[in-house]
């Protein structure tokens, strides 16, 4: 077989995965579960994934199950993105943004905390592997955004490991017996801005903790600029989180 010969096939199938591409950027298609089952090529897989992001399109409850299997599967896979993000955390972020929160008051089905609630599992059964940590911050980003565009998802009663997960950041920083290394404290201020936004001033005792860990830990033997000056502006974080919450307790006593 020559070179060109060789080529011909490979290049009709570039042609036909553009065609399906456009066809999925045009909403031609009624299923892309199924379409993401049937051709789990990187182009039409990244092309759907961006198609449900970019147009927040709402999921549907009878494929809450496909997605729930799907992102164990996809995390197995390890397939990035072009944005550097990966298929898994993709599905992820589309499930908690983009589920239904009309019916977390009722008995009728309720996405938003079946996909809150699936997101901390995840966190739980050895799904991140050796680097947890940072899918636990990677996943408390997609709940923590989710929370603060709509704070009154919060008060459903079907989601009992939401505070629990939300206060794990707080008491991680200040049980460690380590200094705290983080000093932008990225998980920490990210679950403070979720207390803000839901109004839940319970979590002072946690804040406190953090800021007396920090304020009085041993600074580093080796002076470099940038820490102090993270360890400052989180310091400064801190104080007016500890200030604002006192004050909106006293209001509501």
């Amino acid at each position: 077989m020559t070179v060109v010969a060789e080529k011909v096939p490979k290049f009709r199938e570039t042609i036909h995965i553009g065609a399906i591409t456009e066809r999925i950027k045009r909403n031609y298609y009624l299923d892309l579960t199924w379409l993401f089952d049937e051709y789990p090529i990187y182009d039409i897989r990244q092309a759907i994934l961006r198609y449900w992001l970019d147009r927040s399109v709402p999921v549907p409850d009878q494929i809450a199950d496909w997605i729930e299997q799907r992102v164990y599967d996809l995390k197995k896979e390890g397939t990035r993105a072009e944005s550097g993000s990966y298929f898994w955390k993709d599905l992820l972020g589309w499930y908690v943004f983009n589920a239904d929160s009309d019916y977390i008051f009722d008995r009728n089905v309720d996405l938003v905390s079946r996909a809150i609630e699936f997101a901390i599992k995840i966190t739980k059964d050895g799904f991140a592997d050796d680097v947890g940590f940072i899918y636990r911050s990677d996943i408390l980003k997609i709940i923590a955004g989710r929370l603060e565009r709509t704070p009154h998802i919060y008060q459903s009663p079907k989601m009992p490991s939401l505070k629990p997960f939300l206060k794990s950041f707080l008491v991680q920083e200040y049980e460690s017996k380590h200094g705290i290394i983080d000093y932008e404290l990225v998980g920490v201020k990210r679950v403070i801005r979720c207390a803000i936004a839901v109004k839940d001033w319970e979590f002072l005792p946690l804040i406190e903790k953090v800021l007396f860990k920090l304020r009085n830990q041993k600074k580093p033997e080796r002076y470099e600029f940038r820490k102090e000056i993270e360890i400052l502006e989180s310091l400064a974080f801190l104080k007016e989180a500890v200030r604002l919450f006192k004050e909106k307790q006293k209001v509501e006593e």
